[in-house]
């Protein structure tokens, strides 16, 4: 089971500024004279968010695009501004995530929300306790005691498949802290008679870094 209450951790200390760093891995797929041909990019990703919607951006891109590396400076209301920090409270967490996903889309939305929502700030104890209690009352997650990200970190894995089977959702949270240490939205193909169903990750989110700054510099 997850855990219901989080433990402390790097989030925790004081700063004006959320910081998160973040290596994605995603599938650029492109169309040329009538063939589609897909490719992996990796990105890391260096967001620092205050609660008043202020913050910064730096992207670095592998292998190298039009724009390898971008550096984005956002006023205050800039960034999800309405939304504000991760509610305390699973009734506030709820709210927030419909705002993100509509109910309709089910369980993998939820997934999909928190991973958005961590991606840009590094939630408090309160905020972490949350986490773990909307999903300990969401409905079709499936619970995985033990998973591995990229980083080879071992964590508690909660798992959605859409309505239809083809696509799944897992999110990888530290067994202590609750902390979001991977998000893998994957593709898989129709099961057809006589074949064996594949999956294809579209987008890893490997989260390195949550904790708060004083500044949008590199901590």
């Amino acid at each position: 089971m997850l855990p219901q209450v989080a433990a402390e951790a790097r989030c925790d200390v004081p700063g004006q500024f959320s910081f998160v760093q973040i290596q994605q891995w995603a599938a650029d797929t492109r169309i040329e004279a009538g063939r589609a041909t897909s490719t992996v990019v990796v990105f890391q990703h260096r967001h620092w968010r205050a609660d008043n919607g202020s913050g910064r951006a730096v992207s670095l891109r592998h292998p190298p695009g039009p724009q390898p590396t971008t550096d984005e400076t956002y006023q205050p209301g800039t960034l999800d501004g309405t939304i504000g920090p991760i509610a305390a409270d699973p009734a506030g967490l709820t709210a927030q995530i419909t705002s993100i996903s509509p109910p309709f889309l089910g369980a993998p939305a939820i997934l999909h929300a928190i991973a958005g929502l961590t991606s840009w700030r590094a939630p408090d104890r309160d905020a972490r306790t949350a986490i773990l209690t909307l999903l300990s009352h969401t409905s079709g997650l499936t619970y995985h005691p033990v998973v591995r990200d990229r980083a080879g970190r071992t964590g508690a894995g909660v798992s959605a498949t859409g309505d239809d089977g083809t696509t799944r959702g897992l999110l990888i949270l530290h067994p202590s802290t609750g902390e979001v240490l991977a998000y893998e939205r994957a593709h898989f193909t129709p099961l057809r008679r006589g074949h064996t169903r594949t999956g294809e990750v579209e987008d890893y989110l490997l989260f390195s870094i949550h904790t708060r700054t004083s500044t949008t510099n590199t901590p």
